[in-house]
């Protein structure tokens, strides 16, 4: 019976490290009431926001490309928006870049589908697998990039004509 229980809670310790973590930054304030995360609303383009809405701050999350998904970082902004009071998020950025490179700032949208003409899009991930695939006689170590997804967004709070819909 211990022997099954330790095995459990390794077993549970091992997922817990395995799921990865997302790194969460808010420079802003928060309104006073906390809203509902089932029920927030999200943007990618601010001219097709219907009311007018006041930004309560900027939001950064990002994790391990690899591990942590667009949804599960997409999920925690809703959740940390609606502890703010916000009724809609508003997506600024999306980025997939190499560890080592820190992410520009300036309000481009950018993803790993349209970043071709940089090193930052599906043609590096491509070169990376593909540079020592299959070369047996060289011995060089093969060279690995580690990459992070990268999603900041403005936390909006609505006009109260739309909060009240």
């Amino acid at each position: 019976m211990i022997q099954r229980t330790l095995i459990l809670c390794c077993a549970a310790l091992f997922a817990l490290l395995g799921a990865g973590c997302i790194s969460y930054d808010y420079e802003g304030t928060c309104a006073e009431n906390e809203t509902d995360a089932d029920t927030m609303k999200l943007y990618t383009d601010a001219k097709r926001i219907p009311s007018e809405y006041t930004e309560l701050g900027t939001a950064t999350v990002s994790g391990n490309y690899q591990n942590i998904s667009r949804e599960r970082m997409i999920d925690k902004l809703k959740s940390k928006a609606a502890d703010c009071g916000a009724d809609a998020i508003l997506i600024t950025e999306q980025q997939v870049l190499p560890v080592a490179e820190d992410a520009p700032s300036g309000g481009a949208f950018r993803t790993a589908f349209n970043a071709d003409d940089t090193n930052n899009g599906w043609n590096q991930l491509y070169s990376d697998v593909d540079q020592n695939y299959g070369n047996i006689r060289n011995k060089q170590a093969a060279t690995t990039t580690v990459y992070r997804r990268i999603i900041r967004a403005k936390f909006l709070k609505f006009s109260a004509p739309e909060a009240e819909k």
